[in-house]
Parts: C-alpha cells; structure tokens; sequence
C-alpha cells in the first residue's frame, strides 16, 4: 500500500488513532434475558457499538434505544345506581344513566402513547498552536540540475516553521421513537502558516514574512436512519468503521482518511464521510449482516507539495522538486490549493454509477468470544502516484551546455498535454477478520486482513502494485479505577510477490511495527500520555508524548513529536514534523 502518503502513519502504527477518552473495553455483548409478555416488539440482538453520540464503532451498528411504553391501565369504576345525577365537574366520569343496571360500564379504549422524540446537539471548538523545528533535513543539490538552474536553492522546497489554526465541529442528531434517525455533522478550518524557506520567493508576490491562509468546510455526516424489527437501513455520508484494533486498522477500509496532518489532528476529523447505502440485518441473537454499497468513491485527503505533511519532502528526486518549485510561480498562493489539487489527482474513478464499490460484514458471538469476517470490493483510497514518464524523458534529455537546456523538453512535455505526477486508483479486493475476548480487565484481539493488490513506493518514486497480507495481535489493559489505560498491538506486514528494484519507502517486504499507548489521569483532572510507534526495518520511531489538564467541558493540552529513523524510514522521511503544540478545546 502507499505508505507514502502517510498511509504508514494510521495502517503501520505511525500514528495511534484514539479517541480523546479511553476506549471502551471491548468485552463481548451477552446475550438478552428473555422479556415476559412485551408490549412491543422485543429488541432485535445488536452488535456492540459506540454510545450513540459519537456513532457506531469500527463498522458495528450503534445499538438503537427501543422505547417500549406500556398503555395505562383501563380506569374501572362500580356500576352507579340508576337514579345517578349527572357529574356537575369536568374531572368527573360521565356514567351511563339506562334502566339497565346490571351492564358495567366500559372502561375507554386504551389511547396509543407518542412515539418519543429526541434532538441532540453536541460539538467542540479547537484551537492550535505549532512551532517546528530547525529544517535540517534538505536534501543536497543535484549537481545537474544545479549547473543548469545556477541555483541550488531551486530544489529547496517551501518549510512552514510555525502553524496555526481555529478548528469547530457541530452534529445534530435527530431521532423519533424506534423507527426513524437523521444525523448531520460538519466542520469549519482556519489555518495560517508562518512559512520559513528561502523557496518562499517561488510563490509570485509572497515573501519570507507573509503567512499563507486556508479556509475549508467539510460536511462530515449527512444521514438517515430507518429502523424495522431486525432490519436497520441508513443512506447518505456516514462513517462505517471496521475492525477491533485501534492503533494498527488493516480492516478499517471502506472509508478515506485526512492524512494531511496526521500528529496532532482530532480524532473525528481524520476520517472522510462516504456516501452509501448500509443495510444491518440481525440474525438470530448472536449474528449480523452488514451490507452497504458506495456508488461514489471518496479518496484519501493530501498534500503532494508545498507543507510539511506533503507527499514530496526533501528526500524526494530533486528533478521532481525542482519542477513543483517552478510550477509554484505559475498560481497567486491564494490558488494554490486549487492547483495542487490538479497536479495531485491526474485521474479519478468517474462519478457516474458505473464504477461503485460494495462491502459486507459478518458479526458473530460464541463462547465469550466476539468476531467478525469482512470482505470489500473497491478502489483503495491511497492513489497509485508515479513520475510521469513524459516528465521523465523531458528531464534526461537536459542540456548542461545551455542553461535554457532544460526548457525546452520540459515545455515540449506541457505542450504535449503531459501531466507532471500520474495519480490513480486502483480497485483491489479486500478481506479480513477479527476476534476479540475480555479477561477481566484484560482484553485480547487478533485481527488479519489481506489485499489483492495495493501500491508500495520505491526510492526513486516508481510504484508497484502488488498484494499484502497484515496480521494484528493487540492487548488493553484497564484496571476497575479507570483511571489507567495501556494499549499494545502488534503487527507484520507481508509484501507477496514484489518485483526486483531500488529500496523500498518506509516499509520493508516484511514489516514489524508495534504501536503503544499508556494513559493515567491523576484525581480526575491531571492526564498524562505517552503515544508512541516503531518500525523494525527500516528503523523508525515516533514518540507523541503529552500532558493535559481536562474539566468537564473544556481541556488543554501539550505536548511535542519527536521522529528519528534511518534514511528510508518514515520519521527521517517526514522529519520536518518534528514540533511542540499547545491545544486547547471546548466542547458541548
């Protein structure tokens, strides 16, 4: 897979993705006592899932509130005699007044109670604060392109030395009764970015000391629920989250990721919405069946240049640099966005029904154990990048007689219609599992997945295609205090059937990593963390330690990232990531 997207920061324990509060131990469900004589239909066996805020957890259905509100007893009375005068207060019953006294009176029907209604708002304000390290790592000049361009600094690429941003989300969940559920969410970014690169000039009209500005509204949900007996149905943009592990997600496939700024990014903002059809069915009291089809495809949210997180960092080719540095002049740094987006995404799935992707979740329970199979049939959201060969050829035939010698190939390829990345997505097929089983305070998990074909990078940028297998073993640890949580797993990748040539890109033909998390609050206000990552070969390690101090309500955070690795490791990849941050968020 494209690790190079920092795909290895969320599917090779890179980065561990938690939630803000300890996860939930994931204990298997029991199965319901028997209900005596309900008065409405029994509810149907659910999977285990999140609280329902927050949505349903690695792809199992949120286990849906069924409100069983028994009718009031019939009001009785004796039969009044028969000279019974007439009630004279509007509190009183009204009796039959006939001859006949031996018939009792009939208590009114039973009235049908309201379906109950329910609206919930909740949300968070956010704000950051970054400050980056010394950019050390630059690449050295190609003395090629060097002798050509007069300038080495051609091939340095923009560094952002501070950033900043104001972030706010808002979901408004409504629901009605058992039977109907809407639930829409969004979020609003404003960053600024103090850049600090002697490269800054290659933006026409920006210089060292103007910050550059980003606005972006996302919608973040958009759906609808219909619930009957043991059928769930939901269509719109929702997160349909698979899998038991949470620092290592080989199975978590079906949704695109945000993988812009993966160190210090909000637990609900890293992943994308997609837009499906999802169907849960529940089988019996210990199975389910979870359908969905996407007839869109959403794919992963990155940087190719021009920040810290991007995908071209120093240690990229320098022709590739170069070229990128130059074609920054061609846009106002206030488009720049649009044109990245451009030179990113040469080509996309076509959004016309005819290239969908589908999906389907078996969830099962037996013994004390809790798992799942899972099987997905579409295009990986991590694009499948390469050089364009036409740029390629353009850039081998420079002219180091002239310094105009590299214009012209380079202008005859734009010519052409050449772009200068190819970037495009691939259909793969995907299955996988996962078993989990509570001890006491001690969960264990094991999950493994497997797929068809996924792209790889290779030093000099080429990518090749070829299928990986993953497995997953995980311990949580969380005494009766709560206070504690510790989480551990374990993973091997495994690059089957990987044609010769140069080095591989942050991941070896067999990678071992291991992600790790120890949380301790401290008298319910004083939380400390440590996060941390290690890749075995190539060997790379990132370290998120943090201190808060949370109330009810709001909390504040900080904390640095520290990454060191060898040359062809993530950390010493994206070693410009390397920063203190301060965070502080409210919620409601």
């Amino acid at each position: 897979m494209l690790v190079g997207l920092l795909a290895a920061s969320v599917a090779h324990a890179q980065v561990i993705e938690l939630d803000d509060e300890p996860p939930p131990r994931k204990a298997p469900a029991k199965k319901a006592a028997p209900r005596p004589a309900p008065v409405a239909p029994a509810p149907k066996k659910k999977p285990k899932g999140e609280s329902s805020p927050e949505g349903p957890k690695r792809g199992v259905p949120a286990v849906r509130e069924v409100y069983t509100q028994a009718p009031s007893p019939a009001k009785t009375s004796p039969s009044p005699p028969a000279a019974a005068a007439p009630a004279t207060s509007d509190d009183s019953e009204i009796f039959d007044s006939s001859d006949d006294t031996t018939t009792p009176a009939k208590p009114p029907a039973p009235s049908t109670p309201p379906e109950d209604e329910r609206f919930e708002l909740t949300g968070w304000v956010r704000t950051r604060a970054s400050l980056y390290g010394e950019d050390d790592r630059r690449a050295p000049a190609d003395p090629l392109l060097s002798a050509v361009t007069g300038s080495p600094e051609s091939e340095v690429l923009p560094y952002d030395r501070a950033t900043g941003d104001l972030q706010a989300y808002l979901r408004a969940r409504y629901r009605k009764g058992k039977r109907f559920e809407a639930v829409v969410a969004a979020s609003a970014a404003w960053s600024a970015y103090g850049n600090a690169s002697p490269s800054a000039s290659a933006f026409a009209g920006a210089s060292e000391s103007q910050p550059r500005t980003v606005f972006e509204g996302v919608v973040r949900e958009g759906w609808v629920g219909f619930y009957q007996g043991r059928f769930d149905l939901r269509v719109g943009l929702q997160r349909i989250a698979w899998g038991k592990s949470d620092a290592i997600t080989p199975n978590d496939v079906v949704n695109a990721r945000d993988v812009r700024d993966p160190f210090v990014t909000e637990t609900a903002l890293q992943r994308l919405p997609t837009f499906a059809v999802r169907g849960d069915l529940a089988l019996g009291s210990s199975a389910s069946l979870q359908l969905h089809v996407a007839p869109f495809f959403q794919p992963d949210s990155f940087d190719l240049w021009g920040s810290n997180g991007a995908f071209v960092q120093p240690s990229a080719p320098a022709s590739l640099r170069y070229v990128l540095n130059r074609v920054g002049k061609l846009a106002d740094p206030t488009l720049r966005a649009e044109m990245l987006a451009i030179l990113g995404q040469s080509q996309k799935p076509r959004l016309d029904f005819t290239e969908p992707s589908a999906g389907a979740r078996l969830g099962w329970e037996a013994g004390g154990f809790d798992g799942a199979f899972y099987g997905h049939y579409g295009f990986h959201t991590q694009p499948y990048f390469r050089v364009s060969p036409d740029l390629s050829t353009a850039l081998a035939q420079v002219d180091l007689s002239s310094a105009g010698g590299l214009a012209k190939p380079f202008l005859d390829s734009i010519e052409r219609g050449a772009p200068l990345v190819l970037s495009t997505y691939v259909r793969r097929l995907h299955v996988g599992f996962d078993v989990a089983r509570a001890l006491g305070p001690v969960v264990l998990k094991i999950e493994g997945a497997y797929d068809s074909r996924a792209p790889v990078l290779r030093s000099d940028f080429t990518s090749p295609l070829v299928p990986v297998a993953t497995g997953v073993f995980g311990i949580e640890w969380q005494p009766g205090d709560g206070d504690t949580f510790v989480l551990l797993e374990t993973s091997a990748q495994q690059l089957l059937d990987l044609p010769a040539g140069p080095p591989l890109l942050f991941v070896s033909e067999t990678t071992l990593s291991q992600g790790a998390l120890v949380r301790h609050t401290f008298r319910e206000h004083l939380e400390i963390e440590l996060r941390g990552a290690a890749v075995l070969d190539p060997r790379s390690y990132v370290l998120r330690p943090q201190i808060a101090w949370k109330e009810s309500s709001w909390d504040v955070r900080a904390g640095v990232v520290w990454l060191e690795g060898d040359d062809a490791s993530y950390a010493r990849y994206y070693a410009r990531n390397a920063q203190a941050f301060l965070v502080g968020r409210g919620k409601f």
